[in-house]
């Protein structure tokens, strides 16, 4: 261990580098070239290495990159799990560029999680340096993560690449302290709330209209009251889309919700109520359709060693 510190510590303005050139690329998910500029970065890193590198398809959001380190045959492979998008949008950079103020780093994905990848290439830098690699290693960098794979084939990726590996890490930091290792994690979902009401021109006819804007307004409230944060349960009305003209009452109205949970009966339990509060409308002959369009188990039910 004192090898392998010492020798980081040695390239620690390497490192600093490395995360400020990737930093400086706008990458939020749905920017495909964006995307590919941070893979490109990141496949000459790991071919100085030593390492394989190929791209499979994911669909509309890009691709995932592969990165391949061999070792002894007869051991199974370390897989190491990232991303390299942001939810950040483009031109962001230019307005807060990488920059060091004291001893901290900031930037567009500076936490979540672009120095996450700079810190598991050159763990692998140091392992190939001082001789120490005997495992195989996998790096594998998905482009979706923060859209939690929707419209891609990201999930079936990961699963075929991490067949016969040994165990994994993923090098995304932990919230509560960046230096510990994170052995669980929140559930999420994304749910849409989709209101149906009676659209009527709003000076010729306002009694004909049932506005969908206005029922969904009473459901977000009882929607974010779900949120309990002490049990770790959060509700988030994200995005909103609906409504045509000022002058016509809305006949339809969305809003997506992103929810987090700590435990999978947490998850049950909170996809009833959103039901329940979509079946109990506040604007008389409203009907409201509730979809879930993407969840990801919680894993703290069950803890690594």
């Amino acid at each position: 261990m004192d090898q392998i510190t010492n020798y980081l510590q040695e390239q620690f303005s390497a490192m600093i580098e490395l995360t400020e050139k990737i930093i400086n690329v706008d990458s939020p998910s749905n920017d495909v070239a964006g995307i590919q500029k941070v893979a490109d970065i990141l496949s000459a890193k790991m071919k100085n290495l030593g390492m394989e590198t190929r791209q499979r398809d994911s669909g509309k959001q890009g691709m995932v990159l592969i990165g391949e380190l061999p070792g002894e045959k007869e051991l199974q492979p370390v897989i190491l799990l990232g991303h390299m998008d942001t939810v950040f949008p483009k031109e962001t950079v230019k307005q807060r560029p990488f920059k060091i103020e004291g001893d901290q780093m900031t930037g567009p994905g500076i936490f979540d999680m672009k120095p996450g990848l700079v810190i598991g290439l050159f763990t692998i830098q140091a392992l190939v340096k001082l001789k120490l690699n005997r495992r195989p290693i996998k790096m594998i960098i998905v482009s979706d993560e923060e859209k939690l794979h929707m419209d891609s084939n990201t999930y079936d990726i990961i699963a075929d690449e991490c067949r016969g590996g040994a165990y994994g890490f993923n090098l995304e930091g932990t919230k509560d302290d960046p230096s510990h290792v994170g052995t669980h994690n929140r559930g999420g979902m994304i749910v849409d709330v989709i209101v149906h009401g009676r659209a009527a021109h709003s000076g010729a006819e306002p009694e004909k209209g049932r506005s969908a804007i206005i029922e969904l307004a009473h459901q977000i409230i009882k929607l974010s009251a779900l949120s309990d944060l002490q049990a770790g349960i959060h509700v988030n009305c994200g995005m909103i889309k609906g409504g045509t003209s000022e002058n016509i009452i809305p006949d339809r109205v969305t809003t997506s919700l992103g929810v987090r949970f700590r435990t999978n009966q947490q998850r049950d339990r909170l996809l009833e109520r959103i039901k329940l509060i979509a079946a109990t409308p506040t604007v008389p002959d409203t009907t409201t359709t509730v979809k879930v369009r993407t969840k990801i188990d919680s894993m703290e039910e069950t803890p690594a060693d």
